[in-house]
């Protein structure tokens, strides 16, 4: 008889598999081995069994209380002198991505142990071609010994997660009383909750993220932000398609679930429309309300929620809305543009635009990014309001708004490695062609008054709904053209590929994207189905603005596994990480970071940075000013290196030594890679 025995396999740290043949009855020192083996597994379980004690009865999980479902996460910046969090032992690697070899007793032929040495050997040499296609390999390459550790405190933080956090958790009962246990891959909304516990999140929010590269600048922030800027002003009003009472039956607050809200300023538009009580039975969809007169007569005590709280569930998306098994993207859609239009009203006024860009780049700032581009949509008929009522600010009034309050951001921050932000000029895909030509003209003008601020141009909305590319064919021509003429980049970063409608003309967006060589896209959840495109974008490198949570809460995949991102990053396309949406899904970019780590057993440090630095790579910053993003970057890097080795890992004498010589020469933290 044989058997199969480990010989310091680690996959997961980029080396080869050591594979050996030896006998079971050799000598005494095998079974000594075999008992050493069988000790250690028991101490690292008693030693879990521990930590997973003093963590219960520790402040590590509740220093800060949970954040409510109504709220978005707090951002912890923290620094490389925090105090160690405490590591269970050395953890064997995660089985998904190690492969144990064994060896043949003294009673296997020649024979076969030739043919296992010689399986061991190929299977070897497989992994080894195929890790060094992997998109990360150039970063694992070149890694500092500090990275090395660091990598591999991360891989251990997403078990002592599970462990600590999603093993521990109450189980979810489904169909038939099947017991199911979460894991940090399962449903972003269902562990939302969860997730705010982890280690992994806080690495995440730590993490120096590089750029923000598709973030629509309506619904970035808490959703709470707009509605208590309305709270504070007398000129708000809102208005429902149903009256907000309870009805007889099986579901009496049926009105307060499927009811759409919306908001308006009061303005000389609508200062003789028909006003109303929407909390009464005679109310008629559409009239108006003052907004604080709302507040007061809201039924908190009938609904369960103060009234507040309810405007935030109505702007965020909930898990069994998301996840009901009869929901499809189509149903997701709809809630999502219901949600937009009930945003619109709070950000289409002057007060509430100026004080969202302020709280926004400090929100940059907070989750460790260091530099943004952002979608504001823009149209002829533009919907920023002063704050009376009496007039409309114009496209270019909105863009000077923004260059000034960046400028001014930029100023007040010296000693932040803040690279500021640019704007894709955004006009709605459902538009005609008339309406299209208008904004390629005015994204003309404006990136010729504003040449470091105007990045790129798209076309936005649903896509299934929208008109596709190819309807604006002549426009977007005419458009490359012009700027070829006046000697200006502007760049098509379109939107394109977020669909399951395989062989549709949506589909076939991604054709034009690649014939009218869009710099980036947005979502690109299609692109493995087209492996032509594929390539010809990977060549002509195109990067693709992945947005897991968007795309998981909008129907495209049920969980973070099923992602069109691992298909690409295992074909080498360039990605970066974006958050789409974040205000309606309870997200931020760091969320985005925690889902693509957890959604791969072996997704490391190495795959973070890969994103990070594509990220900037990928960007419309200029050649100086990419140069100047990618140093500061770097050294924001290193600090986190260091900080993930003095908070998770100080006590490993290994680290200490590294840690050491690192206090002499801070670049040993980890080396450039050279584009």
């Amino acid at each position: 008889m044989f058997f199969f025995k480990n010989k310091n396999s680690s996959a997961a740290s980029g080396t080869r598999t050591d594979f050996s043949l030896s006998t079971t009855t050799s000598s005494p020192s095998d079974s000594k081995d075999s008992k050493d083996s069988k000790t250690s597994f028991s101490s690292i379980s008693s030693s879990f069994k521990r930590i997973s004690r003093r963590r219960t009865n520790s402040s590590s999980f509740s220093s800060k209380s949970p954040t409510s479902p109504s709220t978005m996460p707090s951002i912890s910046t923290g620094s490389p002198t925090d105090p160690p969090t405490e590591l269970p032992p050395k953890l064997p690697p995660p089985s998904a991505y190690t492969t144990k070899w064994s060896t043949a007793d003294e009673n296997t032929s020649p024979a076969l142990k030739s043919a296992i040495e010689k399986y061991a050997t190929d299977r070897a040499k497989v992994q080894s071609e195929e890790a060094a296609l992997a998109f990360d390999d150039p970063i694992r390459q070149i890694a500092s010994p500090a990275e090395k550790l660091a990598n591999d405190v991360l891989l251990r933080l997403k078990e002592q997660d599970q462990e600590l956090v999603f093993k521990k958790a109450e189980t979810h009962r489904g169909y038939g009383n099947q017991m199911h246990e979460p894991f940090a891959g399962d449903h972003f909304l269902t562990n939302v909750e969860l997730i705010k516990k982890t280690e992994v999140l806080k690495a995440a929010q730590h993490m120096p993220k590089g750029a923000h590269l598709h973030i629509h600048f309506n619904a970035c922030l808490a959703p709470s932000v707009l509605l208590d800027i309305a709270r504070r002003m007398d000129c708000i009003l809102i208005m429902s398609t149903r009256p907000l009472v309870t009805v007889a039956g099986e579901h009496p607050l049926e009105n307060f679930y499927l009811c759409e809200i919306q908001f308006e300023i009061k303005c000389v538009e609508n200062m003789t429309k028909p006003t109303g009580n929407l909390l009464s039975a005679d109310y008629i969809p559409g009239h108006r309300m003052p907004f604080r007169e709302f507040l007061d007569a809201f039924p908190a005590d009938t609904v369960g929620k103060p009234a507040m709280d309810w405007l935030v569930s109505k702007l965020t998306f909930d898990e069994k809305e998301t996840y009901d098994i009869h929901q499809t993207a189509n149903g997701a859609w709809s809630r999502f543009n219901g949600r937009t239009r009930m945003m619109k009203g709070l950000f289409n006024y002057q007060t509430a635009y100026i004080e969202y860009t302020k709280q926004f780049l400090q929100s940059l700032l907070d989750d460790n990014i260091q530099y943004a581009e952002i979608r504001p949509n823009f149209m002829a008929t533009n919907q920023l309001w002063k704050d009376d009522g009496t007039e409309k600010l114009a496209n270019e009034d909105i863009v000077g708004i923004i260059v000034n309050i960046c400028d001014t951001f930029k100023s007040e921050n010296p000693t932040k490695n803040f690279d500021g932000i640019k704007i894709i000029y955004c006009t709605p895909r459902s538009f005609d062609r008339d309406m299209v030509r208008f904004a390629l003209r005015e994204c003309i003008e404006f990136k010729q008054r504003w040449p470091d601020y105007i990045a790129g141009f798209d076309l936005v909305g649903e896509e299934s709904n929208g008109k596709p590319l190819h309807m604006f064919m002549p426009e977007l021509l005419e458009f490359q053209q012009a700027c070829d003429e006046l000697r200006i980049s502007i760049p098509f970063l379109f939107h394109c590929g977020e669909t399951l409608d395989k062989g549709t003309a949506v589909d076939g967006n991604l054709f034009d994207a690649l014939l009218l060589k869009s710099k980036r896209i947005g979502h690109g959840f299609a692109l493995p189905n087209h492996p032509h495109v594929m390539q010809e974008m990977k060549k002509n490198k195109v990067c693709v603005e992945v947005c897991p949570i968007s795309n998981e809460i909008l129907g495209l995949t049920p969980r973070i596994g099923g992602h069109a991102v691992y298909n690409l990053l295992a074909n080498s396309v360039p990605c970066t990480v974006a958050s789409d949406n974040g205000t309606l899904f309870r997200s931020t970019l760091s969320h985005d970071f925690y889902q693509v780590l957890v959604g791969k057993a072996d997704m490391g440090l190495y795959g973070w940075r890969r994103l990070a630095e594509w990220s900037l790579e990928h960007s419309c910053l200029e050649p100086e000013q990419l140069q100047a993003a990618r140093a500061h970057w770097l050294n924001d890097w290193r600090d986190y290196v260091v900080w993930l080795l003095k908070t998770y890992d100080a006590d490993r004498i290994e680290t200490q030594k590294v840690l050491a010589q690192i206090a002499d020469n801070k670049t040993l933290a980890a080396n450039e890679f050279l584009l």
